[in-house]
């Protein structure tokens, strides 16, 4: 799966925030974040055929309305994971999101768009969706806590109560952060040939495998990253 970065600090295919005073300027470390928000836009949403340039622009109204109807500065996501696999970086990840009212200054946001009331996202939706989580796993060096937007509903503000990311959320929040997956290398396999018949690019490979194959026990060797070293018994992890 791809993360392109399209925000204001990215590529800058988004607009800036309105204001040079807003939140978004203001730092979100790592250290600070402990949680993943987790919701859906409402909506239809996109189908897993939609182009790259039709995400981009659903984004983009999402940012305008964001800006124009819920009094923003910019959109409130940090991340939004799309049925086609693709996810974009739509805010930075060391700025504030806007997502959670009261709760922005500890949480990175990862929105799904379509509404999931009644119907879970497909098994693709949710495999980018696994991808955005396993991407700030990677940004923070650690795992947080996965939540979806509901859990902060209370009875001392209800006006902030919502129902977002849907209640079918329960059936499908176990497949964000999936179980790993290994693959036992056979004769002839390559780290590219074992990508694609997992469906990975060699960049997500290797970021799932950050030292490369684990040896097999049969053939000991330093496990240091080296993928011009691959042999049958090895193991990868391919999710």
């Amino acid at each position: 799966m791809s993360v392109r970065n399209i925000s204001w600090r990215g590529e800058g295919l988004l607009p800036r925030p309105l204001n040079t005073g807003a939140l978004r300027y203001a730092v979100l470390t790592p250290a600070s974040v402990n949680t993943d928000s987790i919701h859906h836009t409402t909506g239809l949403g996109l189908p897993a055929s939609a182009t790259v340039a039709q995400e981009i622009t659903y984004i983009r109204n999402m940012d305008y309305y964001h800006r124009t109807r819920r009094g923003l500065d910019a959109i409130g996501y940090q991340i939004m994971a799309f049925a086609s696999g693709r996810v974009y970086i739509t805010a930075p990840l060391d700025r504030y999101g806007a997502a959670v009212a009261l709760q922005n200054n500890h949480t990175i946001s990862i929105a799904l768009p379509g509404d999931f009331s009644t119907k879970p996202p497909s098994a693709g939706h949710l495999a980018a969706a696994a991808a955005a989580v396993a991407h700030v796993d990677a940004y923070l060096a650690r795992k947080v806590v996965l939540r979806p937007h509901y859990y902060w509903n209370s009875t001392a503000h209800p006006w902030l109560n919502t129902a977002c990311p849907g209640a079918t959320y329960p059936t499908w929040a176990p497949r964000l952060r999936p179980t790993a997956i290994y693959y036992t290398v056979k004769s002839g396999d390559t780290a590219y040939s074992i990508a694609r018949a997992h469906a990975l690019t060699f960049a997500r490979l290797t970021a799932l495998n950050p030292k490369g194959p684990i040896p097999a026990p049969s053939r000991p060797r330093p496990w240091d990253g080296n993928w011009s070293r691959i042999y049958p018994g090895d193991r990868v992890r391919v999710r």
